[in-house]
């Protein structure tokens, strides 16, 4: 089972936008990397679910792929950023939630989640705790996890497009 786990692409400044953070789309150059990083993610083989936060960002991130493979984003609470009255440890429990969810959902097969720039370092950073493994770490947008379950063996892999 692999999980493709990406943060989503540019969506300007968040400190310019006025409205619920949850509504901020991605910028131009946010929609240019969703469709570069789709045609990566392509190649690398089927692409069984899609999954995404509830923020619209991360949404318009997966809509590439969703529209060239004709699978629909199923929203998960569980990969939304941190919240305002959410300490660290919560938000990373709910990031290992999810990814359980995700195994749960499509225990063999490859998807894709697409979730925040806070969750994901911290999520990851226990999954290396946990199996003893290292990955390196996200530089900018465009760059992804790819997870990979085998049985009791856990591997990470930071992928970029190109």
């Amino acid at each position: 089972m692999i999980i493709e786990l990406l943060p989503h692409f540019d969506a300007g400044d968040k400190a310019f936008w006025h409205g619920d953070q949850d509504e901020r789309p991605l910028s131009l150059l946010g929609r240019s990397q969703a469709m570069d990083v789709a045609a990566s993610l392509m190649a690398g083989g089927e692409i069984d679910a899609l999954f995404s936060s509830p923020a619209l960002r991360c949404y318009e991130s997966l809509a590439p792929l969703s529209d060239r493979l004709g699978i629909e984003v199923q929203v998960l609470d569980t990969l939304a950023e941190k919240g305002a009255d959410e300490d660290l440890a919560e938000m990373i429990q709910r990031g290992l939630i999810a990814i359980e969810q995700i195994r749960e959902e499509l225990p063999e097969g490859r998807a894709v989640a697409c979730s925040h720039g806070d969750i994901i370092p911290a999520t990851i950073d226990v999954l290396r705790g946990m199996y003893g493994i290292s990955a390196p770490s996200l530089e900018r947008r465009g760059q992804w996890y790819t997870i990979e379950f085998d049985g009791d063996e856990v591997s990470v892999q930071l992928r970029e497009a190109g």
